[in-house]
């Protein structure tokens, strides 16, 4: 069992995380922090990850005797910055420090040099996409709506960047047009060529892999729609391929590119992620796409990019609108998104949820869909103050379901033999699991017949109020009909609204929100709920036996958030957590009850109180009062583990 990252409590930044619980073979002082349970989710040493990006089939880097051409004018062109970069490394192995800056010099002329040996005339070369390094050393990454605190930066991020108006080679970009939004993967460079790791011992340059970690997490926030996310870490001469999903890391075994092979298979990677690699091979959700004529390249804070996707295996089209409502700030876990969107086929305004949902438990809308039974079997009445579940089901791509196993493969899992018109089905690769036992994951959507904002955009204390009043009612409804919510927190309660969208003369749209009079609010996210088995049962079902989530739960069940949002988890339950963490407890036995919600509901009303003074424009203004409020709420909304979070309140 692992304690919490809880680390970003800026007032601008909305970062809350999820206590997962994992399989226990951790000492005690590995149990505490965030990054020491990532470091037990790492799978080393798979020349499958390097393969499944390099080797996909028709890309320019399978083509072994092009690569050879490419590598040689590299190698030509580059030959000064190749012997400068070794020469570095040199130093740092005798114990020269802080060379990374003066590292990234001669890695970035080896890049440039992969552009230019793409880009000959002779050689006739398609491109595919347009992405370019950007050298973030000497800068931070532009901020951003999007951004979730992330302070630190790699020292390189690839960034997407629009089709220049002649030839295939782009104007070098500007340091302030990187942010996260535009970036798909990244670069991280450590001197020391002998630290790289291997096992899962903790070390200096294993918390540096850690580092990498935040930033895929980083990325994964500002693009919500990409599944796992690309890292080329460094150390020395030598460098490894991460691939980082909601599961962990599975990272490539090390090449050097101080031997011939290594630095073709450098240049290889480069190949992809800048010349070669469509969105969906970098990780990008195959069943989303944009809008016409917008992109990834565009400034988020003047218009937030809209999304086309289907829903399931039916012609029906979905278009999301403005950001999303909610984004899970973890790496690990369920990766929930919640957006606006409207749909086909009458256009109706909706809320969609996306997220990842273990094998083992029962997906959010058959939970909705059982909730619904329960109250027709008294011949009741869903409250009001409760989300309308419309439909929703587990995401298919050609044939099969989107899960975290079948992305991981280093066959491309859209290009699978088929037989007819139905792809052959295979087998996962038991070597890209941490555990033979590990469940898989699948990626799922639930759509629901209600728009919604955060709770913190209420307009007057009266609104909220009233807000808070239907949503507690219906909470209190659902516990007399034995449903406990089990995961109350900001993300899951909010503000019904209603949404209209007119069409201009020129095709341009304007999507106009308004609030409800008298105020209405919902409460949403049902995938923890615990379920009494006292109410009559339909017949020949079975799915009631799948959801049954005891309160004494195994720690195996790797990446499942069976125990809600830390942030507003009642202070019993994370003196629980902490203390069976300390004694190396592998199950939590504690009586889950509703009153634990009701004290959720507690810090979720002081946490939007403080959240929607420090948005206040003219509090800003005034710095003392501004810096003071915002040190308090670190204080309450900000910890590194759930007993320090304990000890705060």
């Amino acid at each position: 069992m692992s304690d919490t990252e809880l680390h970003s409590g800026a007032a601008e930044v909305q970062h809350l995380s999820a206590i997962t619980l994992r399989k226990g073979h951790l000492t005690r002082r590995y149990r505490s922090e965030y990054t020491k349970e990532l470091l037990h989710t790492i799978v080393h040493g798979q020349h499958a990850v390097f393969e499944k990006l390099v080797k996909t089939i028709g890309a320019l880097s399978s083509d072994d005797s092009l690569m050879d051409i490419i590598c040689a004018a590299v190698r030509q062109d580059c030959d000064d910055a190749i012997q400068q970069l070794l020469n570095l490394v040199a130093l740092a192995d005798r114990g020269e420090v802080e060379l990374e800056v003066e590292m990234c010099t001669p890695l970035n002329e080896i890049m440039e040099g992969v552009e230019r040996a793409l880009a000959q005339p002779h050689l006739n070369l398609p491109r595919k996409c347009f992405r370019q390094p950007v050298l973030t050393s000497s800068h931070s990454l532009a901020k951003e709506a999007t951004s979730y605190g992330v302070e630190k930066k790699p020292n390189f991020v690839i960034v997407e960047v629009p089709p220049p108006t002649r030839g295939k080679l782009h104007e070098p970009v500007t340091e302030d047009y990187a942010t996260w939004s535009r970036c798909p993967c990244f670069i991280q460079v450590q001197a020391e060529t002998g630290e790289i790791p291997r096992d899962h011992h903790l070390n200096d340059a294993v918390i540096s892999f850690m580092q990498a970690a935040d930033y895929a997490r980083a990325i994964m926030i500002a693009r919500p729609f990409q599944l796992y996310v690309y890292g080329l870490l460094f150390w020395g001469h030598s460098f490894v391929l991460a691939l980082f999903d909601r599961h962990g890391v599975v990272v490539s075994k090390d090449y050097s590119i101080n031997s011939p092979e290594g630095l073709k298979n450098f240049i290889c990677v480069l190949v992809r992620l800048l010349w070669d690699a469509s969105p969906e091979e970098l990780g990008h959700d195959p069943t989303v796409s944009f809008i016409q004529n917008q992109s990834y390249c565009q400034d988020y804070d003047k218009q937030y990019p809209r999304f086309q996707f289907s829903m399931w295996s039916d012609t029906r089209s979905w278009t999301t609108f403005g950001p999303p409502i909610w984004t899970y700030p973890s790496l690990l876990g369920r990766g929930t998104s919640v957006w606006r969107m409207f749909g086909a086929p009458d256009g109706r305004a909706m809320v969609m949820k996306m997220a990842w949902r273990t094998e083992n438990r029962m997906s959010e809308s058959d939970i909705y869909q059982e909730i619904a039974r329960i109250y027709n079997s008294y011949l009741d009445k869903l409250p009001r103050g409760m989300a309308r579940f419309y439909e929703g089901q587990d995401i298919m791509y050609l044939g099969e379901c989107i899960s975290v196993y079948r992305l991981r493969e280093p066959v491309d899992p859209y290009s699978l033999p088929k037989v007819g018109d139905e792809p052959v089905p295979r087998g996962f690769s038991a070597h890209l699991r941490v555990s033979q036992d590990e469940p898989n994951a699948f990626l799922h959507r639930a759509t629901f017949a209600d728009t919604g904002k955060p709770l913190w955009e209420y307009t007057d204390i009266s609104q909220l109020a009233k807000v808070l009043y239907m949503v507690i009612h219906a909470h209190q409804d659902l516990c007399e009909h034995g449903i406990i919510h089990r995961d109350i927190s900001v993300g899951n309660i909010l503000i019904r609204t209603d949404i209209s969208i007119t069409t201009n003369a020129r095709g341009e749209q304007t999507v106009t929100v308004t609030d409800r009079d008298p105020p209405e609010g919902f409460l949403t996210d049902f995938e923890l709920a615990k379920i009494a088995t006292t109410y009559p049962p339909a017949k020949g079902s079975t799915r009631l036996e799948d959801q049954k989530n005891t309160d004494e739960a195994p720690v195996a069940k790797a990446g499942d958030t069976i125990t809600g949002t830390a942030l507003f988890m009642a202070t019993i339950l994370l003196q629980e957590i902490s203390r069976a963490c300390m004694e190396g407890q592998q199950t939590i036995t504690l009586a889950r009850a509703e009153e634990h919600d009701i004290e959720s509901f507690y810090w979720v009303i002081l946490f939007v109180l403080y959240k929607h003074a420090l948005l206040n424009e003219r509090l800003k203004k005034k710095d003392e009062n501004y810096q003071s409020l915002n040190k308090e709420f670190c204080l309450l909304y900000t910890a590194k583990s759930t007993g320090h979070l304990a000890d705060e309140r």
